[in-house]
Order: C-alpha cells, then structure tokens, then sequence
C-alpha cells in the first residue's frame, strides 16, 4: 500500500520513512469477516503547516498541515477491487458508507458546505447562524467547533467571502429553487 501512494521515502542506508494508520474499517451488511474498504491516513515524512481546502460534491475539507504529497492524508482503499482512491475519487465513484468514514478525520475539518454548525446536516438554521453573525449578533466562529476554520465551510456560493449571498444560496437550495 505505501509503495502505491509513493510515500515511501528511501533514506540513505535504504530505510524508509513514512507514516502510514489504519482509521477506520467499513463493513456493509453483506461482509461481516473483510471491510468493503479502509480509510487509510498515510504521507511521506514531510509535512508542513499550511493552510490548506478542497471541496468536492457538497463537503469541504480543511486542514492545517499539508501532507506531501497529497493536499490531507486520507485515502480510501477498497478491498473488493484493490484499488486506492483519495477522498475525492471516492466520493464521485460513490464508495458506498463514505459519510460514515469522514467522521474519522482526525486534525482535519470535513463539513458540509454551508453547514454552521457543523452537525453534518444543512438546514436554515445554518443560513439563520450566518445571517445573525453578518448581523453582528452573533459571533459564529466563537461558538463554532472549527474557530475561523469555518469560514471554508459557510463560504456556500464558493467566492470566497461570507455575506448575504451564502445565505440567500442555502435558503433557495433548501427550497429547491
């Protein structure tokens, strides 16, 4: 598996360094002895503290190291196929149970996009949250598990900037207009 991430450093003397955890394992109704697949956090020795965001589909994941090489350390290996996705990859082939690994990042920000409150679920409270902290009635990051992290999560419209138009966003995606 490391030698397939290309995280396996040689050192002189031919040692390697790597750093390479087993999260999470996830087991459908139809396999009780294998996983359907392993959340895998692995990287290269090298990582550095940067700020760092990615969104796919409807989720967003923030960082604050970068893991070389990959933007987060989370991979998901699939034992059926044996094949190694990243999160991205995963999510657009529709890995069946992925939400239930991505409560497993460790030091790493996954949210959904537009979700406030971080509860995994986008409903008006998350556009009330926002709306009241524009406000100024409220400040959100304060009481927000993710401090100023969050910022990438509430970012709804993806321009950047937290205003009225991530909350006119959420309200007409949750009214499907």
């Amino acid at each position: 598996m490391v030698e397939r991430l290309g995280i396996a450093e040689e050192r002189p003397g031919g040692s390697f360094v790597y750093w390479y955890e087993e999260v999470f394992y996830y087991y459908s109704d139809n396999t009780k002895d294998i996983p359907d697949y392993v959340l895998v956090k692995a990287s290269t020795a090298i990582a550095s503290e940067a700020f760092h965001s990615s969104d796919f589909g409807e989720y967003v994941i923030v960082t604050g190291i970068y893991y070389h090489p990959y933007d987060h350390a989370y991979h998901i290996y699939t034992t059926a196929d044996d094949k190694v996705y990243t999160l991205e990859e995963a999510y657009y082939a529709e890995i069946d149970g992925l939400e239930e690994a991505l409560k497993y990042l460790n030091g790493t920000v996954i949210a959904l996009i537009g979700d406030s409150d971080a509860n995994f679920t986008l409903n008006i409270k998350d556009a009330t949250r926002i709306q009241k902290s524009l406000a100024k009635y409220s400040d959100l990051h304060a009481t927000h598990e993710f401090g100023e992290l969050a910022v990438e999560a509430e970012d709804f419209n993806r321009d950047t900037k937290i205003d009225i138009r991530d909350v006119t966003a959420i309200q007409k995606h949750l009214a499907k207009i």
